[in-house]
């Protein structure tokens, strides 16, 4: 009597063991392939392969290939990209009707690999019009492994170790100037080879005997030329705008240096660099201009004419 209930209950443990197997099988399906209708698919190929592993940010055009056998008049297939905690990865897809009883047909997906460990990727199966009946029937797991970290770029470290002075230092600068450059958040950049404050000039730049003021100002990174005419702060003109990083240059070993200057210069200047160089013609000189240098490389002079910004030659 005993024995007999013994060997019940162990065809009874067999039984849910089995049935968990198929219900883990039916969920992960690598290999299995068959629906609980007698429908059927199987991944024949996939690209790109499980091995190697995806990466993290990697951008993803995925393609399948898929054998099926319907056991009905009626079915609809789909590939399906989930995070191992079941997360979609992508847009939804509509799934695909199936024309035939049987065939093969190319499943696609593109996505970017998300920031987790594993991705599954699973044909989803319906042998009837009820999404009810949809089910999982093969599936392929993609290890992923995190983003790359880039070492650091030397140009962008040299930027930020770029010297950058608070208006506040410059004493001849005028209150009201220092406290517009504040509010605007500017600072202003220094030369690799100067110890004294620069980058801010006073001169005559729109006519003689007015006293104008530029300034280099730099705020996130960028900067351009400020001048104050007449050292209003209502009357105020914005001109080559650069970023930093473009004025900087080796200068010997692994140094790096910023190389942006701004001085104001006499038509004696103006005129001879023309002579000796070159280029556009200069109009009538009758007040200052701004030579606008990349130290040790090559400069421009900006000259205020008829209410516009002339480029004249600088030094080579």
């Amino acid at each position: 009597m005993w024995k007999w209930v013994g060997r019940q209950e162990t065809m009874r443990t067999n039984k849910n063991i089995a049935l968990f197997a198929s219900l883990l099988a039916a969920l992960f399906l690598v290999g299995c392939s068959e629906t609980d209708n007698g429908s059927s698919a199987k991944i024949i190929s996939i690209n790109p392969e499980a091995v190697p592993a995806l990466g993290v940010g990697q951008k993803v055009n995925m393609s399948a290939v898929v054998e099926y056998t319907l056991s009905g008049t009626k079915g609809s297939i789909n590939l399906v990209v989930q995070t191992k905690d079941g997360k979609s990865v992508g847009s939804i897809h509509e799934p695909d009707w199936l024309e035939k009883r049987s065939g093969i047909i190319t499943l696609r997906r593109s996505f970017e690999v998300p920031d987790t460990t594993e991705l599954y990727v699973s044909v989803s199966m319906s042998s009837g019009a009820s999404p009810g009946m949809t089910r999982i029937v093969d599936t392929r797991v993609y290890n992923i492994v995190p983003r790359a970290m880039e070492p650091p770029n030397v140009w962008d470290m040299a930027n930020a170790r770029v010297k950058r002075l608070s208006p506040t230092v410059f004493s001849g600068l005028p209150a009201n100037i220092k406290k517009e450059l504040s509010k605007r958040q500017c600072t202003i950049p220094q030369i690799f080879i100067s110890t004294q404050p620069h980058n801010v000039i006073q001169g005559e730049f729109n006519k003689k005997g007015q006293k104008d003021w530029a300034v280099l100002c730099s705020s996130g990174q960028i900067s351009s030329i400020l001048i104050f005419w007449g050292g209003s702060i209502t009357d105020v003109s914005s001109i080559a705008a650069a970023s930093d990083k473009d004025y900087l240059q080796g200068i010997g070993g692994d140094a790096i240096g910023y190389s942006r200057e701004i001085s104001a210069v006499g038509g004696k200047h103006i005129l001879g660099h023309y002579q000796d160089h070159g280029g556009p013609a200069p109009p009538p000189i009758d007040h200052e201009g701004i030579e606008h240098s990349f130290v040790e490389k090559a400069s421009t002079v900006l000259y205020y004419y008829k209410g516009e910004w002339l480029h004249l030659t600088g030094a080579d």
